[in-house]
């Protein structure tokens, strides 16, 4: 009997061990990248639509991407934005951006903001731009933002830092709105 349990005690040490092996090399951690020098917005995944409720809106999610520098002051400086993308069904695969946002080290851009809209009035990206930087300048909360914004929908607010970042990644915009859950991605890669 002492054999038995000397040799179950054995083995489960064995299989402890292994496995704490195995637990160890599935974490692998994305590679990180210290003094970027631009930022890359490759695409926009549309994994579940803010207007998919019968009856309401237009059926098609009108998206604006803006993207902010935060500079040491906290101040909000537009760097860019998005044409109007149309999403009429889910894009698991995405529409291209294209955008790369060279870093210069003068500008010290250790921040970014990242403002998802979803379009309902006839404002213009310009308009909504202006708006958004204005309040952020002023430091109103995500919720006086979305009520300032009115029709035009805020899915969500995303920071991102070049400061020991990862070297990819994604940036994940999830809620509701109204009754419509929304899902969003966009691909980054600092190089």
């Amino acid at each position: 009997m002492a054999l038995i349990k000397s040799i179950f005690g054995s083995l489960s040490i064995m299989f402890l061990i292994i496995g704490c092996k195995t637990i160890t090399k599935l974490q692998v951690e994305s590679p990180t990248i210290e003094n970027p020098k631009s930022l890359i917005l490759s695409n926009l995944k549309c994994l579940n639509m803010a207007e998919k409720l019968v009856g309401m809106g237009t059926k098609n999610d009108e998206i604006l991407l803006l993207v902010f520098h935060l500079n040491d002051k906290k101040e909000a400086l537009l760097i860019t934005g998005t044409d109007i993308l149309i999403f009429e069904k889910e894009d698991s695969i995405g529409q291209s951006l294209d955008i790369t946002i060279p870093l210069d080290r003068k500008l010290n851009p250790s921040e970014f903001l990242f403002l998802l809209i979803e379009m309902d009035t006839e404002r213009t990206k310009t308009e909504l731009s202006h708006l958004a930087q204005n309040l952020l300048n002023q430091r109103v909360e995500p919720a006086m933002l979305k009520e300032k914004l009115r029709e035009d929908d805020l899915l969500g607010i995303k920071t991102l830092s070049t400061i020991k970042t990862s070297k990819n990644g994604q940036l994940k915009f999830l809620g509701m709105h109204l009754f419509d859950k929304y899902h969003y991605e966009i691909s980054y890669e600092f190089t």
